[in-house]
């Protein structure tokens, strides 16, 4: 779960977190689909299988101190979806959908549209486009590793504070340790 659900609630907790609030209760169900995995040795045979200790997939659903709700999953053994990582934001005035596999795409639905539609993200204002490429040319997924370990580096020499704070990432735990007692408990759990 830590693995696969901690960057979600992260992400939901930095775009709507202001908004709703803080993730109030769960429920939530842990899979575990492939028991046992191979370990190869050094000409690419199996020497032996070893027990899974990690869930395959999640899904959670959350419910915010506003009474905003959210729901979460992750899959390790969701075929075709590569290392996808999508966020969607539903509202009454309108909707946004993101992917990491889009990571210069925003799809934009605004009150009154019959559709989405999709905005390149990648403009001159943007804090780091102009250290790369020029407006309109793509930044891809190492280049945000640069950008995150530059401002973590920057922030540490300048004594500055750096977000994702630990105390963000303590909410996030607390997050994950709800969906694991609503797992065994097989109900919603307040988030403790």
């Amino acid at each position: 779960l830590g693995d696969l659900g901690a960057h979600t609630i992260d992400l939901a907790n930095f775009l709507v977190g202001d908004a709703v609030g803080g993730i109030d209760r769960v429920s939530g169900q842990l899979t575990t689909f492939v028991d046992e995995r191979p370990v190869y040795d050094d000409e690419g045979e199996i020497e032996e299988y070893r027990d899974v200790t990690v869930d395959d997939a999640y899904d959670a659903q959350v419910a915010y101190e506003s009474g905003a709700t959210g729901s979460f999953e992750a899959s390790r053994v969701a075929e075709g979806h590569k290392n996808d990582h999508t966020i969607a934001v539903h509202g009454s005035k309108g909707s946004l959908r993101f992917s990491l596999e889009r990571l210069n795409e925003l799809e934009v639905l605004r009150e009154g549209n019959r559709g989405y539609e999709t905005v390149l993200v990648t403009e001159e204002s943007d804090p780091y486009v102009d250290r790369w490429w020029p407006p309109g040319h793509v930044i891809g997924w190492e280049h945000t590793f640069v950008h995150e370990n530059y401002e973590f580096l920057s922030a540490v020499a300048e004594g500055r504070s750096f977000e994702p704070s630990f105390e963000e990432g303590y909410e996030v735990q607390r997050a994950l340790a709800a969906v694991e007692r609503a797992d065994e408990r097989g109900e919603w759990v307040a988030v403790e």
